[in-house]
């Protein structure tokens, strides 16, 4: 049995690398706010499916690149 996971660390390279910060992403995005993108790429909070489509369009990047799978322990 595996577990899918977003992979917050990806996403925040790539905002990273496309330097793009929080702010920018709400901007370009103009839905979500730039602190909900803050606590989405930390992982602080688990984003809706809506929220990380639109911030990986943002991002430009592919949304199924947005997951991991682990192998349950």
């Amino acid at each position: 049995m595996s577990t899918i996971k977003v992979d917050f660390a990806r996403l925040r390279a790539t905002a990273k690398a496309k330097k793009l910060s929080s702010y920018k992403i709400a901007k370009k995005d103009g839905q979500i706010a730039p602190a909900t993108i803050v606590k989405i790429l930390n992982g602080s909070t688990t984003p809706t499916a809506v929220s990380l489509k639109r911030i990986c369009d943002v991002l430009d990047f592919p949304i199924e690149d947005a997951f991991t799978t682990k192998a349950a322990a």
